[in-house]
């Protein structure tokens, strides 16, 4: 090599002005991504947790509300944190009235109660088209995904004796 390529070559060597930023260039679009699926993980968990609970919700109130009205009943409790557009709620459950026997007992000294349940079983799923915002995380996952939740509830029911 010649004697003036060297000399060029050392001086190079010795100047690292900028070496932080080339590290920051090299850096920061693995930190954009890890940061993006940690925003999109967060709003994925937290709607997961809102189906869940309005599932568990529809469910319990199944009784109450007359289902007709449920959908309006539950999607004005979480109208806030999600978009309700994108929500279904479907029930199913049998009209068959079964029956548990459940012994009650209040104490150790106390007797045992036998207890006849009247119950019917409901089947609510919930499903929300959720979508995601960050673009990579839209790259690998797609655009939307439909987060599903089902609960089954057991919800008493009352039988009314005609008179005879």
């Amino acid at each position: 090599m010649s004697l003036k390529l060297i000399k060029k070559l050392r001086l190079f060597n010795r100047d690292e002005t900028g070496q932080s930023l080339v590290q920051l260039a090299l850096v920061m679009p693995i930190l954009m991504m890890l940061l993006s699926f940690v925003v999109d993980f967060a709003r994925f968990y937290d709607s997961k947790l809102l189906v869940s609970s309005a599932a568990a919700e529809c469910a319990r109130t199944y009784g109450f509300v007359d289902s007709t009205n449920m959908r309006e009943f539950v999607l004005e409790n979480y109208k806030d944190r999600l978009d309700t557009s994108k929500v279904s709620i479907d029930f199913t459950g049998d009209d068959v009235i079964k029956t548990d026997t459940y012994t009650y007992k209040a104490n150790d000294k106390s007797t045992p109660l036998p207890t006849n349940v009247k119950y019917k079983d409901v089947t609510v799923n919930v499903n929300y088209e959720f979508d995601f915002i960050m673009p990579i995380t839209s790259v690998i996952f797609g655009d939307t995904t439909v987060i599903s939740q089902q609960y089954t509830y057991r919800v008493g029911v009352k039988e009314v004796e005609m008179p005879k």
